[in-house]
């Protein structure tokens, strides 16, 4: 009996101590499993922070960037609108006075009339243009003409009553609403680069807030900042290492070291460098967005756009000098047409004058012609004396006057 007792005791023991044995290498082992894995996560960690030092220049360097682009699209897009605004006021004022100008020179030829016998005379010469042409070409290609078109030309220079019927109206309203469209065009421009400044300015919104959101600074030091994680990191594996030793000597802290690794289990989270990279992703595209904003609003269009209207306006400035022109001409053909007149009157008296007076010469001569042959004809033989004139020379002349000279006196002495 005694015997069986001592049995059961020394079993009882062993079974404790196994017991015991086994509670404190379960914990060890799972303490010694823990410690491997954070070693794993300090390795990972050590690669972050090697990682985010080789990236952190470059966030840097582009956040620089960024806010260079940024600051300069805020003051170009200043001046766009300060330009803007001086420019469409500027051809706003511009047209509206070229059209006034245009619209009055215009009006001055409604009722400056075409005096009715110019409109008759251009008929006049149409008709007879028309005859010769026709008439010509007719008989040369054995053509029958159709003169519908010329009787609808006819029709159409006596209809011009006044001198805005020679205006091409049509061509002017197409002017205008060229010149109209091209200055709204600048403005939808302007709004279309308005809104690409607004779409730039939310994109940093949105990068500013992913920022503070995962309490990430680039204006601090990115090495300090990941190398404070890295202690920290290391500090708690140092810690759990201090605390799987002590499961040894107590079960109960290695417990309370168990719980509190626990509670620090997600150890990587503490440096979450995928905000980063993903930010690296983000930042290059949005610094392209804003480049490509750039070099829109820097782009040709403003000045292709203001060239077009300045184009415009030239030509309908041109148009209006064209049409002053056209009705000061109209007055300066008035005063041609009266100045031929009175030139051909002129010519006519004169020509008249002339006329009376060669008439006069002519009378004159064949009087001096009759008493010449009248005295000498007939003493002169027909071949000495003919139609035809010779020409005399000097010696021939001077002695046919010294020889009458001398006649003159043989017969007043006599």
């Amino acid at each position: 009996m005694c015997n069986f007792y001592s049995f059961k005791r020394l079993f009882l023991e062993k079974i404790k101590k196994e017991f015991w044995k086994k509670i404190e290498i379960i914990p060890l082992q799972l303490g010694g499993k823990l410690c491997s894995k954070a070693e794993n996560v300090m390795k990972e960690c050590r690669s972050d922070v090697e990682n985010i030092e080789k990236l952190y220049p470059k966030l840097r360097f582009l956040w620089s960037e960024l806010e260079c682009q940024v600051q300069a699209i805020e003051k170009l897009g200043e001046f766009a609108a300060k330009q803007n605004g001086i420019l469409l006021q500027f051809y706003d004022q511009e047209l509206s006075t070229i059209i006034e100008k245009l619209d009055s020179t215009l009006d001055g030829l409604h009722v400056k009339y075409v005096d009715s016998t110019i409109r008759e005379n251009a008929i006049v010469i149409e008709q007879l243009n028309r005859g010769n042409n026709s008439n010509t070409l007719g008989v040369e290609l054995g053509l029958d003409f159709d003169i519908k078109d010329n009787n609808n030309k006819l029709k159409d220079i006596s209809e011009k009553v006044s001198l805005y019927d020679y205006v091409e109206e049509q061509g002017i309203q197409e002017l205008k609403l060229k010149t109209q469209e091209e200055v709204m065009a600048i403005q939808r421009h302007y709004n279309t680069s308005s809104k690409i400044i607004e779409n730039i300015n939310n994109e940093l919104k949105k990068l500013d807030e992913i920022l503070m959101s995962n309490n990430i600074s680039l204006e601090e030091s990115g090495v300090d900042f990941s190398h404070e994680k890295y202690s920290i990191l290391e500090q708690e594996t140092q810690n759990m290492a201090e605390t799987l030793e002590s499961l040894a000597r107590h079960y109960d802290q290695v417990t309370a070291a168990l719980k509190a690794f626990q509670s620090h289990s997600n150890a990587k989270s503490m440096l979450d460098i995928s905000v980063l990279e993903k930010d690296t992703d983000i930042i290059p595209t949005i610094v392209q967005e804003l480049q490509e904003g750039l070099q829109f609003i820097d782009s040709t269009h403003f000045e292709k756009d203001s060239a077009m209207v300045d184009r415009l306006l030239d030509e309908l400035l041109n148009l209006n000098l064209w049409y002053e022109e056209f009705s000061k001409a109209y007055d300066h053909m008035i005063i041609e047409i009266d100045r031929r007149h009175k030139v051909k009157e002129q010519h006519e008296k004169m020509a008249e004058e002339y006329l009376n007076k060669l008439e006069g010469l002519y009378i004159e001569e064949m009087q001096q012609r009759d008493s010449f042959f009248g005295n000498y004809g007939r003493y002169l033989p027909i071949d000495l004396y003919g139609t035809r004139l010779p020409v005399l020379s000097p010696k021939a002349l001077s002695e046919a006057q010294e020889n009458l000279q001398k006649y003159k006196e043989r017969i007043s002495k006599s």
